[in-house]
C-alpha cells in the first residue's frame, strides 16, 4: 500500500520536463510582494518599510545571482500590483506553472512577503478549533471588486499553493515573510524598537467555498513535510519591527529583513551553508522584542539550494554552549539519546579530504534525549568554528542490527570492509548468529540481487514480503545498505526505557478517523469509530483500514498528561525501509496542550491522508506508523529515509523538584485488506501525508494560543 499511490501520478523526481528550451545558467525564481499602501486605508493604515524590504531583497538576490553565475527570473509585486488576484495569478503562472521551471527538479523557487496580516473567522474550517484562521492582506483587501467583497489570502491556500508547488516543481522551495503579528491596536510602540505594522478593524469571515478550485488533489506520494523552509521575523508574542538606523534616519525598512538580508550578504556567495546555520547568526543580533525563526524540516539543507552540505543530512553543525565554564573545550549538538547517542558515542569532524590518521575525533560526555555535549578526544586538535561533524562510532550495542549469513551468502567480506571508508564510517550493525539475527542476507540465483529475510518478531506482518535490493557491480554497497536497515530498525523499536521518563500508557495517544466532507470543512465520519485499537492477543496497538477509493483518513494526537508536548509522527514502511515524516513539530511553535490538548492532522482544511494497496495481486499489506512525543523539541529531520536503498516504494504508502525532560513513542501496525482485486485500483486523488504545509501556515499566521510568530503579521 502506498501514501496517496499513484497510478498514475508520477513521483516528484520522475515527471517528465517540461518542454522548454535548457536555460544557459541555472536560474533561479522569485516573486517578491511589499505593500505599504492599502485601499481600506481605514482599516489598514499605510507602512512604510514593505516596499523598501521587497528592493533591497531583490537587490541582495541580484548579487547572489552574479556571483553565482545563475539568471535571476524575478517578479516583483508593489503597491497597487499586489492585489489579490495579482498575487494568486503570478504565483500560478510566474511559479506553479512556468514551462521555464523543470518538473520535479531543483530549480530554486523564492517567495517574499512584506505587508498586513489578519486573523479572522472561518467558522466551517475544522483547521483550527476556535473557528479562526490566518490570512495574507493584499492591496485590495477589504474593497468591494466588481460587486465582491475582497478576502484576504488564507493560510490554508496560501499552503495548498506551496504543496501544488513542491510536487510539480521540486521542493527547493523558500519562504521569506516580514508580517506583523500584534494581540494589541495597530501601530503599538515599544521604546526604541520601532513601529509595529497592524491592521485595526478584523476582515470579513472566510466562506468555506473561497478559493475552493485551488485545493486541487496533487497525487502527491511523498510528505508535505519536504515543500519548504520558512524564515520567519519573530515569535510567538513578539512584535516585528519597522524603523530607520542612526546611519540613515529617513529610510525606514523592516527589522528583520535589514538584519536578514545583512547576514545573507555577510555570507556571499552562499555556498556552504544551511538554513540552520543562518538562523544561528540571526540569533546573535539583537533586536529588541524580537527573535528571528526559521521553520521547515529542511533547514538543514543549504540556502536556496536542494541539497545538504558535503557529508549528507546526517552532518551536524557544532556549537558552543552558551555561559558554560569550559565552553572553550566543548561543543553541543542536535542530536541525543532518542537517536541513539550514549556517553561514549564519537563523532568526527567532516572534511572529505581527511584520512583516518588525522581525524579529529569528539566524543560525547553528557547526552540529553534532544542534544549532547561533545568534548575532543585529543585537546591539542584544532577545531574551526563553522565546523560540522558526522556519526563516527556508536559505541552502543542496543542500536545494532545483528545480521547472519545464509550458508551459500557469497559476500560476507564486503559486509565487514577492513579499509578505511572515511571519516562517516559509522557501521550499526554486528554479526550474528541465524537464531539470534534481525535480518538474515541471501542472494538471488544471479547473485545481483541482495534479498533481506525479516527475523525480527515484530517484522512478521500481513503481506509484507522480503525486501530485493540491486547491488552494484563490486557489492562495495552492502554497508550503506545494512546501515539503513540499522536506522530503519533503531527508530521503529527504540522506546524510553527509564522509569519515570516516560509520557505515554494512555496519557498520550494516537488517534485514525475516517473523514467525510471537502475543505476546508472536512470533519470525521460519525459512523466510524477511531481505528486505533489494541490487540489483545499481541498487545500491540493495531489500525485495520479497508481498501476503499477515495476515502480520506485524519488523525488525532491527544496529550492527557500533565505537560506541554512535542509530537512528530512518521510511517515507516517496512518493505523497503522508507520513513517519511506525516506531521512533525515546528520550531518556534506551542506545543500541544496538557490535560486534553488536541493537534489534529488531515481535518478542515488541511489535506486528507488516503492508502491504497499498490500491488494488484495483493490483498493485504502493513506498515507502521510511530508517534514520538517529548517535552523538549527534538530535532528528527533526519530520521527520514526516501528510497535510500534504491528499492522503489512498498506497497502501503504518514522550591519545586525540577522537571526532568521526557520523552516516548507509540506504534501503530496498520494493515489494509481489499475486499477483492478491483478495488485495490484507485485513481490518484488528493495529496497523502500532506499535514506539514497547514502546520507550517497554521502556526505561521495563527492565533497567540496556537501559532508561531511570523513576523509582522498581524492578530486581531
Amino acid at each position: 500500500m502506498s501514501h496517496e499511490k499513484l497510478n498514475r501520478a508520477p513521483l516528484p523526481h520522475t515527471i517528465p520536463m517540461a518542454s522548454a528550451s535548457v536555460p544557459l545558467k541555472p536560474q533561479v525564481f522569485a516573486l517578491i510582494v511589499g505593500i505599504n499602501k492599502y485601499i481600506a486605508q481605514d482599516i489598514l493604515p499605510p507602512l512604510q518599510g514593505c516596499v523598501n524590504d521587497a528592493t533591497l531583497f531583490k537587490s541582495f538576490l541580484d548579487i547572489y545571482c552574479t556571483q553565482n553565475s545563475f539568471d535571476l527570473q524575478v517578479k516583483v509585486l508593489l503597491n497597487e500590483d499586489a492585489t489579490r488576484s495579482g498575487i494568486l495569478d503570478t504565483f500560478t503562472a510566474h511559479l506553479l506553472n512556468n514551462p521555464a521551471i523543470p518538473n520535479g527538479g531543483h530549480t530554486p523557487m523564492i517567495f517574499f512577503f512584506a505587508g498586513h496580516g489578519s486573523r479572522v473567522d472561518a467558522t466551517d474550517n475544522k483547521l483550527s478549533m476556535d473557528g479562526r484562521i490566518e490570512t495574507i492582506c493584499p492591496h485590495d483587501e477589504h474593497a468591494i471588486v466588481n460587486g465582491k467583497y475582497v478576502h484576504g489570502i488564507p493560510d490554508y491556500v496560501l499552503g495548498a499553493l506551496l504543496l501544488n508547488l513542491a510536487y510539480t516543481k521540486g521542493d527547493n522551495i523558500t519562504v521569506i515573510l516580514d508580517s506583523c503579528h500584534s494581540s494589541g491596536i495597530a501601530r503599538a510602540e515599544l521604546p526604541d524598537s520601532g513601529t509595529a505594522r497592524s491592521p485595526i478593524y478584523p476582515s470579513l469571515p472566510i466562506p468555506a467555498h473561497l478559493d475552493r478550485h485551488l485545493l486541487v488533489p496533487t497525487g502527491r506520494l511523498t510528505s508535505a513535510a519536504q515543500i519548504c523552509v520558512i524564515l520567519a521575523a519573530c515569535k510567538q508574542m513578539e512584535p516585528a519591527r519597522e524603523s530607520s538606523t542612526a546611519d540613515d534616519p529617513t529610510v525606514i525598512h523592516g527589522r528583520f529583513t535589514r538584519t536578514f538580508v545583512a547576514c545573507l550578504s555577510a555570507l556571499l556567495p552562499l555556498k556552504n551553508t544551511t538554513y540552520r546555520e543562518l538562523h544561528a547568526l540571526l540569533d546573535k543580533q539583537i533586536l529588541a522584542h524580537q527573535e528571528p525563526s526559521c521553520i521547515g524540516f529542511n533547514d538543514g539543507r543549504l540556502i536556496f539550494g536542494k541539497g545538504y552540505p558535503s557529508g549528507g543530512a546526517s552532518v551536524l553543525s557544532l556549537r558552543r554552549p552558551v555561559r558554560a565554564p569550559s565552553s572553550r573545550d566543548s561543543f553541543i549538538i542536535d542530536l541525543g539519546s532518542i537517536a541513539g547517542v550514549v556517553a561514549g558515542t564519537e563523532f568526527a569532524v567532516y572534511d572529505e579530504r581527511q584520512k583516518s590518521a588525522n581525524l579529529v575525533i569528539l566524543r560525547a560526555a553528557s547526552v540529553k534525549m534532544h542534544e549532547s555535549v561533545l568534548v575532543r578526544v585529543d585537546p591539542r586538535q584544532v577545531i574551526a568554528n563553522d565546523a560540522r561533524v558526522v556519526p563516527h562510532q556508536w559505541n552502543n550495542p542496543k542500536t545494532a542490527l545483528r545480521v547472519a549469513f545464509a550458508s551459500d551468502f557469497p559476500h560476507a567480506t564486503e559486509v565487514f570492509p577492513t579499509e578505511f571508508e572515511g571519516p562517516w564510517v559509522n557501521h550499526r550493525y554486528v554479526e550474528s548468529q541465524l537464531e539470534d539475527a534481525h535480518v538474515v542476507l541471501h542472494t538471488d540465483d544471479e547473485g545481483g540481487m541482495l534479498i533481506v529475510e525479516r527475523r525480527a518478531p515484530a517484522m512478521q506482518l500481513d503481506g509484507v514480503v522480503d525486501v530485493h535490493i540491486p547491488l552494484n557491480a563490486n557489492h562495495d554497497n552492502l554497508p550503506n545498505i545494512l546501515n539503513e536497515i540499522a536506522h530503519f530498525n533503531h527508530f521503529l523499536f527504540h522506546t524510553n526505557d527509564v522509569p519515570g521518563l516516560r509520557l505515554l500508557g494512555g496519557r498520550c495517544e494516537l488517534r485514525m478517523f475516517r473523514l467525510i466532507g471537502e475543505r476546508p470543512s472536512r470533519k470525521q465520519d460519525p459512523d466510524f469509530a477511531d481505528f486505533v485499537q489494541m490487540d489483545k492477543e499481541s498487545e500491540t496497538l493495531v489500525a485495520h483500514i479497508p481498501s476503499e477509493m477515495g476515502v480520506k483518513y485524519g488523525f488525532e494526537i491527544v496529550n492527557n498528561s500533565h505537560a506541554e508536548v512535542f509530537a512528530y509522527l512518521f510511517y515507516f514502511d517496512p518493505e523497503h525501509y522508507t520513513i517519511l515524516p506525516i506531521f512533525t513539530y515546528i520550531p518556534g511553535t506551542p506545543p500541544i496542550p496538557q490535560n486534553g490538548g488536541i493537534e489534529r492532522i488531515g481535518f478542515g482544511g488541511d489535506a486528507g491522508m488516503q492508502f491504497q494497496i499498490d500491488d494488484n495481486s495483493q490483498l493485504v499489506s502493513s506498515g507502521f506508523f510511530k508517534l514520538f512525543v517529548a517535552t523538549q523539541p527534538l530535532y528528527l529531520e533526519w530520521i527520514r529515509r526516501e528510497d535510500a536503498l534504491h528499492a522503489g516504494v512498498g506497497r502501503l504508502i504518514m522550591v519545586k523538584e525540577p522537571e526532568r525532560d521526557r520523552w516516548d513513542t507509540e506504534m501503530v501496525v496498520v494493515t489494509m485488506r481489499a475486499e477483492h482485486t478491483e478495488s485495490a485500483a484507485m485513481p490518484p486523488t488528493e495529496v497523502i501525508g500532506a499535514s506539514y504545509w497547514r502546520q507550517w501556515w497554521r502556526h505561521f499566521l495563527s492565533h497567540w494560543r496556537h501559532t508561531f510568530r511570523l513576523g509582522r503579521m498581524k492578530r486581531v
